[in-house]
């Protein structure tokens, strides 16, 4: 996610968390199936909004008539958002975003999933994770969350403000889902902790930092889902903070050997 001088100067209001967003999708649909699960997780008022990178009809065939023009999706949005751009490295298998070329993207209405890989488009981590790239983007527009993202845009002088807001989101969507787990009982990606807490980057975006995150969060109530206090509880830490650097130096280190 690129990091742009609005991101952190911005001063809007808090989300309308008036109402459960409703599903977009027809019942009986993959789209509805996936979009159900989304509400045990998305902030009140986000509807995920579903892409096949390589069949850009299947979910959009499956809306309800109207649903868009519901939550206030303009016309020239709705032709625009089937066909998001995707440019990403060959190891991605879904990429989650509000959608920059929507007028509504300001008001982060409708969420974005991509499923880049086949086979990843079920209830399962893939999406579990990328809801959490929902529900943390869904907070960027809070005063809460974008001090947060003042105090990790200077961590790593080395790199630059947005590689170090994306390598932090990816940690934190990753503490994020742990406490969903240990919280709530929302367990589909427990997976990850399972198999790859262990492994490098990419496949662990922060080997050090996530398993110090996870020692944090791992008791009930420990952490919050609400990105901007997880994100502060996470960075007054010093053991994290420090384990974050070390993991951003060596992720960006990989990254550029791929061209990414």
């Amino acid at each position: 996610m690129k990091f742009t001088k609005w991101l952190i100067t911005a001063a809007l209001p808090l989300l309308a968390l008036t109402a459960q967003a409703d599903n977009l999708y027809r019942e009986g649909t993959k789209g509805y199936e996936l979009a159900a699960y989304a509400e045990k997780v998305l902030p009140k008022g986000v509807s995920p909004y579903f892409v096949m990178a390589s069949d850009r009809s299947f979910f959009p065939a499956q809306i309800r008539e109207g649903a868009l023009d519901e939550i206030g999706i303009s016309a020239k949005s709705q032709k625009v958002i089937p066909f998001i751009k995707v440019s990403t490295t060959s190891d991605v298998t879904a990429l989650t975003e509000y959608d920059r070329r929507t007028e509504e993207r300001k008001d982060r209405k409708l969420c974005t999933i991509i499923f880049v890989r086949a086979g990843e488009d079920k209830v399962g981590s893939t999406l579990m994770h990328e809801l959490m790239h929902c529900r943390i983007e869904s907070f960027e527009i809070t005063a809460g969350y974008t001090s947060q993202v003042n105090r990790v845009v200077t961590l790593q002088p080395s790199l630059t403000p947005g590689k170090q807001l994306r390598m932090f989101e990816e940690v934190l969507a990753r503490a994020m889902s742990l406490t969903f787990l240990v919280n709530q009982g929302v367990k589909e990606d427990g997976e990850f902790f399972k198999t790859r807490l262990a492994k490098p980057y990419p496949y662990n975006p922060g080997p050090k930092s996530v398993n110090i995150a996870a020692r944090i969060c791992i008791n009930k109530n420990a952490c919050s889902t609400d990105p901007a206090i997880l994100a502060k509880k996470l960075l007054d830490d010093p053991v994290f903070v420090s384990a974050l650097k070390e993991d951003m130096v060596q992720g960006a280190a990989y990254d550029a050997k791929i061209g990414f």
